[in-house]
C-alpha cells in the first residue's frame, strides 16, 4: 500500500474523527501529533497562532504541550476558557494579530482550506513567523490523497496543498513530514 492509499483508507475508516484530548475533540491523525511534539520541544516557541480552532482540542493540546501562549482563531464562538489560550471570534484574514513582545512565534493554519484562503493566509501569517519556528499548513492531504474528494465541502478551485504550490516560499524550508500517514504531507515549513 503507498501513501495515497494508506491516508484514504485511514481519512475514509473515520478514526480521527475520534480522537480527542481531554474530552475535546482534535481532528488529528496521531502521527501529526507527535510530529507537532517534536516540533514544540525543538523549537521551543512562546506564541502559537492557530488559524482554525474547531472545537478547541487542538489549541488546549498545543498549550498543554509547550510553554506557549495560544491565539486561535476561528469564524466561530468557540464557548471555552483555558489559561494561556486566546480565542478570538473572526475570519482569520481579517483580524490583526499582535506578536510584540514576542521572541519565538509559530503560525498553524487550519481554517478553511481552499486555495484562495490558504494562499492569503500564508502572505498574511508567513512574515509573523520566527527564524528556526515553523509554520504548518493542515490538510495538504487533501489535493494528494483525497483528490480534493470531500463531501463536506467545495474544493474544486484547489486546496491547501494548491496553495503552498503557488506560495512564494523563500526563507523557508518544505518538510515532507516523517511519517507515511499525515494529513499534511509537504506542510511543514521551518524559518530558516
Amino acid at each position: 500500500m503507498d501513501k495515497a492509499e494508506l491516508n484514504r483508507a485511514y481519512f475514509e475508516a473515520g478514526d480521527w474523527l475520534h480522537t480527542k484530548y481531554k474530552g475535546i475533540p482534535i481532528f488529528k491523525y496521531a502521527t501529526d501529533l507527535y510530529r507537532y511534539e517534536d516540533i514544540l520541544r525543538e523549537t521551543n516557541p512562546d506564541l502559537i497562532i492557530e488559524c482554525g480552532t474547531l472545537k478547541g482540542g487542538s489549541a488546549l493540546w498545543l498549550k498543554d504541550h509547550s510553554n506557549a501562549k495560544v491565539i486561535t482563531i476561528d469564524v466561530d464562538h468557540v464557548n471555552r476558557q483555558h489559561d494561556g489560550i486566546q480565542y478570538v471570534t473572526g475570519n482569520s484574514l481579517q483580524k490583526r494579530i499582535s506578536t510584540k513582545g514576542y521572541r519565538r512565534v509559530m503560525v498553524i493554519l487550519d481554517s478553511d482550506h481552499c486555495k484562495e484562503h490558504v494562499l492569503a493566509e500564508l502572505k498574511k501569517f508567513s512574515p509573523l513567523v520566527s527564524k528556526g519556528c515553523y509554520l504548518v499548513v493542515e490538510d495538504t492531504f487533501i489535493s494528494r490523497y483525497l483528490n480534493n474528494q470531500d463531501p463536506n465541502n467545495d474544493y474544486s478551485g484547489g486546496s491547501s496543498w494548491e496553495a503552498i504550490q503557488d506560495w512564494d516560499n523563500t526563507g523557508f524550508e518544505q518538510e515532507e513530514g516523517p511519517f507515511m500517514l499525515s494529513m499534511n504531507p509537504g506542510g511543514w515549513f521551518q524559518r530558516v
